[in-house]
């Protein structure tokens, strides 16, 4: 029941409310419920920021977020084997995250971690982390999810089932999940992201799960701007 305009003043508010993000350099655009972010933030945390405040606007459907990272010029930009460094001791520190088998590779401030982890939410955990670095221009997250023991397919999907309907804002019976080969694929409506990403979460944090393939759609509003 939202127009465009209500829903990017919306977006726009929450982003100027935000602390985490200096808004003065983000352009926000909307159509049919599709936020686009422009513009560039100072560091990869504030890019996310961005997007999450502006998922979870009534309304929004689906969010492109084509924000930059672009350092001050007065700040210090760590060079590549300091970024390097600490990404190594962010990782060796953090005692849920199993990082002896993964490897960081830097070059002109772009980081790909390559290796293995045991859970998927692990891989996500070192990508967060290093989406956080200072220094970072971007990242390539190609950590393969090699589960400690074997879960046949579907256990997974069983236990996926489960967790949702323990999940207060989720209706099972509007999910579809087929898993292959430890591979999670979701389809189905959902009314907002809340909700999606309860769904989500609930594969994610399943033993045996080495992929999530997220193919949930939003309930478009009913009069959405076309």
């Amino acid at each position: 029941m939202r127009t465009d305009e209500e829903i990017k003043r919306d977006v726009t508010d929450s982003l100027f409310w935000d602390t985490r993000i200096d808004s003065s350099g983000i352009a926000v655009a909307v159509r049919s419920g599709r936020v686009v972010l422009r513009g560039a933030v100072p560091t990869f945390r504030a890019r996310d920021a961005a997007e999450e405040d502006a998922r979870v606007i009534r309304g929004v459907t689906d969010v492109h977020n084509r924000i930059t990272v672009r350092y001050p010029d007065h700040e210090r930009v760590p060079e590549d084997e300091e970024l390097r460094g600490n990404l190594r001791l962010a990782f060796d520190l953090d005692p849920d995250l199993e990082a002896s088998d993964v490897e960081v590779v830097v070059a002109s401030g772009w980081v790909t971690l390559r290796g293995t982890v045991p859970d998927l939410w692990q891989k996500q955990l070192a990508g967060e982390m290093a989406g956080s670095a200072r220094g970072l221009l971007g990242f390539d997250n190609e950590l393969v999810v090699v589960p400690t023991r074997a879960v046949v397919d579907q256990t997974i999907a069983d236990d996926v089932v489960a967790a949702l309907e323990r999940a207060a804002v989720v209706d099972p019976n509007e999910i579809d999940i087929t898993v292959t080969d430890g591979h999670v694929i979701l389809t189905g409506t959902v009314d907002d992201w809340a909700t999606r990403n309860a769904v989500y979460d609930a594969a994610r944090y399943s033993v045996g799960v080495v992929a999530v393939h997220d193919r949930l759609t939003l309930r478009a509003p009913p009069n959405a701007e076309t």
